[in-house]
């Protein structure tokens, strides 16, 4: 269908092209290339009895790569879930209780990009921009890196906190209430400051009261603010700019 082909587009995750490219990198995860970390479990504990077991690889290979396998593993010891990312680079993974009920880990694959794994039912999805991954290497768009999200229950808000290659540190707000879709948000920027010029660092503080609190480095007063949000404000806002892709899309 045309809407399938559309999220094809928006989502280069499962296209052929990209799959071959993972694949070109499998030399990497072999023992020679196998990194001892310093400071880095390989072993972390995560909620609900979960934990995290990594091995790290290292090497040269289309430039230097620094790699990982991670194994979600269980309270009895079962391997639920294994994955690789391409680039650790800012590398997390975060168990989400959603308020439909089901846990969700938020984790990342490749430098761009998210994937959500549904403990509840096994199923994965994965997203990789399109835009990062053009069939044309002159029409690459830079997108948003992941380094961790946070999850609020009550609105059903996900801050995501990362940045755009070479830019300051930024929050981007999305609509998490179907982890299983392309995620579309707005950042910290976008909301205060969309040329650059007053805030340098914009961070993630909390969810509270019905608000999302951030905090920004005015470069002017060389100060930190603290900068509250409705979140009600914020899902209005996403609605409005979904409902103006969507009349784009339909041009």
């Amino acid at each position: 269908s045309q809407s399938e082909k559309d999220v094809r587009q928006m989502n280069a995750a499962y296209n052929e092209a990209y799959l071959h490219y993972r694949e070109s990198f499998s030399s990497i995860f072999n023992e020679e290339h196998r990194e001892e970390q310093k400071g880095i479990p390989e072993t972390a504990a995560l909620d609900d009895g979960f934990s995290l077991c990594s091995r790290y690889y290292t090497g040269t290979l289309k430039g230097n790569i620094h790699a990982v396998i991670h194994d979600l593993v269980g309270e009895d010891g079962t391997v639920l879930l294994s994955w690789t990312n391409l680039d650790d680079d800012g590398d997390f993974c975060r168990l989400i209780h959603h308020r439909n009920g089901k846990r969700y880990l938020v984790f990342r694959e490749d430098l761009y990009g998210c994937s959500i794994f549904c403990v509840e039912t096994g199923e994965v999805f994965r997203y990789v921009p399109a835009c990062v991954y053009p069939d044309k290497q002159e029409d690459f768009q830079e997108s948003f890196i992941w380094t961790d999200a946070v999850y609020d229950s009550k609105s059903g808000l996900l801050a995501v906190t990362g940045c755009f290659w070479a830019c300051p540190f930024d929050v981007m707000i999305l609509d998490f209430e179907n982890p299983f879709t392309e995620p579309e948000g707005i950042n910290g920027h976008e909301l205060m400051d969309r040329d650059y010029d007053i805030y340098d660092d914009i961070e993630f503080s909390d969810f509270q009261n019905g608000n999302i609190i951030l905090k920004a480095y005015n470069t002017r007063d060389e100060k930190q603010e603290i900068l509250t949000y409705d979140t009600e404000y914020i899902k209005g806002l996403l609605k409005e700019r979904f409902k103006a892709v969507r009349m784009e899309d339909t041009r």
